[in-house]
């Protein structure tokens, strides 16, 4: 497999971008839109085998967060590695609602597909893999 390099701006423009989906997608940031334009244009979201893809898509998805604030997504481990388009990123993720009962709500990790576009790096696509529901229950 033939890999491009990455330059440390690039990582960290590829780790910013995470932490500003992250925030964009708690919050509801612009009804959702800030969320989206962490994307291409024509990027996809895939989560339970579901995928919401294009910016409108995106940002419908992202806009209801905006009245649950209590939810916060964390995540860890970023690894970013060079690829021959661009970029890819692994990344483990916890979904959680503050003051919950059961504040865990999800727990995964994300693979990514990251380009360098004009306005910067975006998601390509992204495949959420939750691992809640391979666990089992007590």
């Amino acid at each position: 497999r033939v890999r491009g390099t990455l330059s440390g701006g690039d990582y960290v423009e590829i780790d910013q971008l995470y932490a500003r989906a992250n925030f964009a997608f708690d919050t509801g940031m612009e009804n959702g839109a800030a969320f989206a334009r962490t994307f291409t244009v024509d990027g996809s979201l895939v989560r339970a085998g579901v995928a919401t893809t294009g910016h409108a898509a995106l940002t419908a998805l992202a806009a209801p967060r905006a009245t649950a604030p209590a939810v916060h997504t964390w995540m860890s481990n970023l690894v970013i590695e060079p690829s021959r388009d661009g970029a890819t990123g692994r990344v483990y993720a916890l979904d959680f609602t503050s003051g919950a009962a059961k504040p865990v709500n999800d727990s995964g990790r994300f693979d990514d597909v990251l380009v360098k576009t004009g306005e910067g790096w975006r998601f390509k696509t992204r495949m959420y893999v939750s691992v809640v529901a391979a666990a089992p229950s007590n």
